[in-house]
């Protein structure tokens, strides 16, 4: 279980059954206590304004957080996935940082802030925001590798104008990537956006000739996707 504050990312480890611990206390055997704080930004840029706004444990037990950087030789925000190992150390393997960050491909044109990430089945990362300069809905794709997915769009991104920015993103079971998003601002709704796992939009969803979204009044905003397990 985990939570994020600026700057922050922290985790807790329960323990799940000990003979001598109760179930759903702090496991004293995980870092301090059962408590790791680490930072979310790169140590060496103190000035910056990050937020981890997301997180997730992979598959391979790391610890992934997605969220917001504002380096200081970049006037706008760009969107940042950073990994920890499960001691709580940041996971050099990741491009030698421990971070990815996602520049918008216009340049001054686009702002990044990832809001929510996913891991696919082929351990791919999806993570998903909005850009602020103009609050069009983005999401990008980083390889197994680290490396950002072109295949998926321009710097491994691509951006929708018709929804007002990306909240929540699930992979569903046959790999198809479905995202919650705000409806533009003359909508009074959200909406529902699919994506096959090429990265194209789902022709099979949604009512409007192959395009792939919904919108609907009754969407609750709020991590609807996770809650709905979109079975």
């Amino acid at each position: 279980m985990g939570f994020f504050m600026r700057h922050l990312f922290i985790v807790f480890a329960l323990a799940v059954a000990a003979p001598a611990i109760a179930s759903g206390q702090l496991d004293p055997s995980f870092a301090d206590g059962g408590i790791r704080i680490m930072r979310f930004d790169a140590p060496q840029l103190d000035e910056t304004e990050d937020y981890a706004r997301d997180g997730l444990i992979d598959s391979q037990g790391r610890y992934v957080s997605a969220g917001v950087a504002t380096p200081p030789e970049i006037s706008l925000f760009v969107g940042q996935i950073t990994r920890h190992l499960p001691s709580g150390e940041r996971d050099l393997s990741l491009q030698g940082t421990g971070y990815v960050r996602f520049v918008h491909p216009n340049g001054t044109q686009g702002s990044i802030a990832f809001n929510s990430i996913a891991e696919q089945e082929d351990g791919k990362l999806v993570a998903a925001g909005v850009n602020d300069w103009n609050n069009h809905s983005i999401v990008c794709r980083l390889n197994v590798d680290g490396s950002r997915d072109e295949s998926f769009g321009p710097e491994g991104c691509q951006e929708h104008e018709q929804f007002g920015g990306f909240v929540d993103v699930v992979i569903r079971p046959d790999g198809r990537i479905l995202l919650l998003a705000d409806a533009p601002p003359a909508v009074a709704a959200y909406a529902l956006l699919q994506l096959d796992p090429q990265g194209q939009a789902d022709a099979e969803f949604g009512a409007c000739g192959g395009c792939g979204y919904a919108l609907s009044p009754d969407f609750i905003k709020t991590s609807w996707v996770r809650r709905s397990r979109c079975r």
